[in-house]
């Protein structure tokens, strides 16, 4: 891939056909030399750098989010504990809604008005991205700055959502932007053109099928570093990505690499969190204190079968209230009224519900 110098009337988009006043070289000398340019990897101490980027840049995303959602949680609380002690129960139950609403507007006036790609958890669209597709904005620092407020504000909120979806969407991006940071100006090397008559032309030549190669793999260290810091897991990371990935698309190269990764995302989080004297726990239904007298015997066995049932059956009826309430919702939108203005009617909808 070449990009003309601007003195050549190139336009921005790269690899063009030659414009008006462009003489097409009719020979290229490079006068440099450019050995395997089939092979797609980066010099070492890049991809070093790339994955202690991601990492480190991931355990402190996830930081962020666990002590800002922490704190607003802990603000929300006291206000409503306040009140009530204060006064009566209506009016810290009128504060606590109020408060919630407020968190859901934000949430949801940033996925409608600034960035819409970012209304679901952003898997399917990383995963699409893995395996060969093209997703427009999803790399975009606009949609990284959405996910990081829209999923702090959504869980204080108290949606039934949580940030793992998000946090693995996030490391991704991160992922993505070390490699652009990091690597592209390795996959550049500029050349000169022969134009005979005109003499020789500086030209930008971009290996871009180099580049490519290595955002997917910064993408994929930044999915599993972002898995692994949440449930404090490398491993179960590092598997969750290779399973989101498929193997036939998952690079050798990447096995140890991705590895290292959530490792040392694991490790950074830890540091941060007992820095500020958070445990890894925070968030999790995690019990603590004395369990030898906790054991189990046969005979709980028939109530564990029947609970399994019970279980079974509610999430079947929850499942059929979830598509009952989609479809409702599908023949609200297309109510008169409301197509007109769409995006403020999905703005009050879920401000209601938050």
């Amino acid at each position: 891939c070449l990009e003309m110098a601007p003195a050549a009337g190139m336009n921005d988009e790269g690899c063009q056909s030659a414009q008006e006043g462009f003489e097409v070289p009719k020979r290229v000398d490079s006068h440099v030399s450019i050995p395997k340019m089939q092979e797609h990897r980066l010099p070492e101490r890049i991809l070093w750098a790339v994955i202690l980027l991601t990492a480190a840049s991931v355990a402190a995303t996830n930081f962020c989010i666990v002590w800002s959602t922490w704190y607003l949680t802990n603000v929300k609380i006291e206000i409503a504990e306040a009140t009530l002690v204060s006064s009566h129960f209506a009016v810290a139950a009128i504060l606590l809604a109020l408060f919630g609403a407020a968190l859901a507007a934000v949430a949801v006036a940033l996925v409608v008005w600034v960035s819409p790609l970012c209304a679901g958890g952003g898997l399917p669209e990383v995963k699409g991205y893995l395996n060969g597709s093209q997703i427009p904005g999803l790399f975009d620092p606009k949609a990284l700055l959405v996910r990081f407020f829209g999923i702090i504000a959504a869980v204080c909120a108290g949606f039934p959502i949580g940030r793992e979806g998000p946090t693995i969407c996030l490391g991704c991006n991160l992922g993505f932007g070390a490699v652009q940071l990091l690597a592209r100006s390795h996959a550049r090397r500029w050349v000169n053109l022969d134009m005979s008559d005109s003499g020789c032309l500086p030209a930008l030549m971009v290996d871009e099928e180099r580049l490519v190669y290595a955002k997917r793999i910064g993408c994929a260290m930044g999915g599993a570093a972002g898995i692994a810091v949440i449930f404090n897991a490398p491993i179960g990371g590092f598997l969750y990505m290779l399973e989101e990935v498929t193997v036939g698309a998952w690079a050798p190269e990447l096995t140890l690499r991705a590895f290292i990764c959530t490792a040392l995302a694991c490790l950074f989080n830890r540091a941060l969190l007992n820095l500020c004297g958070t445990r890894v726990t925070e968030f999790l239904i995690f019990i603590s204190g004395d369990r030898s007298t906790i054991y189990w015997d046969w005979q709980d066995l028939p109530c564990v079968v029947l609970l399994a049932a019970l279980l079974g059956a509610f999430s079947a009826l929850y499942t059929q209230a979830l598509a009952g309430m989609w479809s409702f919702r599908k023949r609200l939108a297309m109510a008169g009224p409301l197509l007109h203005c769409p995006q403020s009617a999905k703005f009050v909808e879920g401000t209601i519900y938050g």
